[in-house]
C-alpha cells in the first residue's frame, strides 16, 4: 500500500487505517456545494469566476477518484455534486501521497487551462489536508440529454446502460452507443465490440478535444455481458463507409498491394508505419495503419481485425491485429484511362493509369501529371518529366488532395 501520512491524519482522524467522522462543525454530507466560507467553491473555478493562474483554497470538498494511473492527480468534487462540481487535480510527484474515494480535504492550489481542461494544480503534499470523510456523489446523467458537456467536465457521473460500437483502440478508448468514448485513465479494463454494460460511471475527461468518460475501476462497469467482437466485411465494404467511423472489423483474406510504407515517429525516428491491402481481384484498396509492422510484401494474403478511423479524410485502419495466412495472390491494379470526375471512389486502390504525362517538377518530391493529381515519392522516386503508356500506383489523401504514388520505379512504363 502506497502510503504517506499528511497533516490531518495526525490529528487522529484515522484509526486502524479507517478514516474517523469530520472534525467540520457541518457535515459534508448535508453540503449541497454551496462555496466555503471565502466564497470558493470548484463551482466557482468551472464557471470562471475564479480566474485562471489565481492560487485559492477549497474546503469541505471530497475525494471522488484514487490517483490516475499515471500518477500524476486525482479528482474531487463539491459536496453534493451537480453540474460544474467537479475537478481533476494535477499534483505529480504526489503519488504517495495516500487517498481514498470519500476522504473530505482542504486544498490550496491554482487553476490551469491545460489545452481547455481546467486543472487544480498543487505545488506539494502540504497543499493537501484530510479534514473528515463525505458522502461520494454521482450524478445520473443521460448522453443523450447532454448538448454541452463542458458542464459534467470532471464530474463523477453514471450514465446507465452502454454497449461498445468498437474494441478497445491502441489508445485504451472504447466508443458507446450513447456517443461518449471510454477511457483507460484509470485502469485497463477489457471489451470489445457488442460488450454491454448495465451501468457505467466515471469521471469525465477532456482530452485531444474530445470529453471522454473514466471508469475508475471495474466495479465502475456494472453488468457485463461479452460481445460478438468485430463485424466481418469486405475491404471495398470498409471504404465505402458501411463500417462506419471508428467500428471494428474483421477483414479476411486481404491481399497486401504495396510495400512497407515508412514514417517518423514522435521521436523524430524512422519507423515502419502501414501498407496497402485490396480484396482478392482487385477493385477495392484501402490504408493498413500498424506502426512497426514488418515482414509483409506485395502478394502475402493477410486477416486483419482493427478499427476504422478517417485520419485528415484519408480512410484507415487502425489499431490492427495482422495475421499472415501463409497464401499468396495476384496483385491485381484498376486500370483507368482517363482522368476520373472523382477521386473518392479511388482512395486506397492500386490503379494503372494510361497514357500519362508528367508535365513538370513539383516540391517535396512530388511531379505534376495531365491527370491532374500529383505522383508523390512515398514508395519511390517519382518519375521525370514526360510521357508514360502508364503509371500504377496506390491513391492516397494528404494534405487536401489525392495523390499517386508508385510501388518501385517499374511502375512507370514509357
Amino acid at each position: 500500500m502506497r502510503k504517506m501520512l499528511i497533516s490531518s491524519l495526525a490529528l487522529g482522524l484515522m484509526s486502524a487505517c479507517n478514516l474517523g467522522p469530520s472534525t467540520n462543525d457541518d457535515d459534508p454530507s448535508d453540503d449541497t456545494g454551496a462555496p466555503n466560507d471565502d466564497g470558493v467553491s470548484i463551482t466557482s473555478i468551472q464557471d470562471g469566476t475564479i480566474g485562471e493562474g489565481e492560487t485559492v483554497t477549497l474546503t469541505g470538498v471530497i475525494v471522488t477518484s484514487t490517483w490516475d494511473e499515471r500518477g500524476d492527480g486525482f479528482f474531487i468534487q463539491d459536496a453534493g455534486g451537480g453540474e460544474y462540481s467537479g475537478v481533476y487535480v494535477y499534483a505529480p510527484g504526489l503519488s504517495d501521497t495516500y487517498l481514498e474515494v470519500g476522504y473530505e480535504l482542504t486544498v490550496t492550489g491554482a487553476t490551469v487551462e491545460y489545452y481547455d481542461w481546467t486543472e487544480f494544480t498543487v505545488a506539494d503534499a502540504s497543499a493537501l489536508e484530510v479534514t473528515g470523510s463525505g458522502a461520494v456523489t454521482a450524478d445520473s446523467v443521460d448522453p443523450s440529454t447532454v448538448t454541452d458537456w463542458e458542464a459534467w467536465e470532471s464530474c463523477l457521473i453514471s450514465v446507465g446502460a452502454a454497449t461498445a460500437t468498437s474494441g478497445v483502440n491502441s489508445y485504451g478508448e472504447i466508443t458507446l452507443d450513447n456517443g461518449l468514448q471510454m477511457d483507460n485513465w484509470f485502469f485497463d479494463y477489457a471489451g470489445e465490440q457488442g460488450a454491454s454494460w448495465t451501468n457505467i460511471s466515471g469521471t469525465v475527461l477532456y482530452n485531444f478535444e474530445e470529453f471522454k468518460l473514466a471508469p475508475r475501476s471495474a466495479d465502475d462497469l456494472e453488468g457485463y455481458v461479452e460481445g460478438e467482437g468485430p463485424a466481418e466485411a469486405t475491404v471495398a465494404e470498409t471504404q465505402d463507409g458501411t463500417i462506419a467511423e471508428d467500428e471494428s472489423v474483421t477483414i479476411l483474406g486481404a491481399v497486401v498491394t504495396s510495400p512497407i510504407k515508412e514514417g517518423k515517429n514522435s521521436d523524430d525516428e524512422w519507423i515502419n508505419e502501414g501498407f496497402f491491402v485490396q480484396d482478392a481481384g482487385g477493385g477495392s484498396g484501402l490504408y493498413v495503419y500498424d506502426p512497426g509492422v514488418e515482414d509483409l510484401a506485395p502478394g502475402d494474403v493477410v486477416n486483419l481485425v482493427g478499427t476504422v478511423i478517417e485520419y485528415y479524410d484519408l480512410t484507415e485502419l487502425s489499431d490492427t491485429e495482422i495475421e499472415k495466412t501463409g497464401e499468396t495472390a495476384t496483385v491485381v491494379a484498376t486500370v483507368v484511362d482517363s482522368a476520373p470526375s472523382d477521386w473518392e471512389p479511388l482512395e486506397g486502390q492500386l490503379v494503372q493509369f494510361n497514357n500519362l504525362e508528367v508535365t513538370a517538377e513539383a516540391e517535396y518530391g512530388e511531379v505534376q501529371t495531365s491527370y491532374g493529381v500529383n505522383i508523390d515519392d512515398l514508395f519511390t522516386d517519382s518519375p521525370a518529366v514526360g510521357t508514360y503508356t502508364s503509371v500504377t500506383g496506390l491513391v492516397t489523401y494528404s494534405y487536401g488532395e489525392f495523390k499517386i504514388c508508385p510501388r518501385t520505379a517499374d511502375d512507370a512504363a514509357q
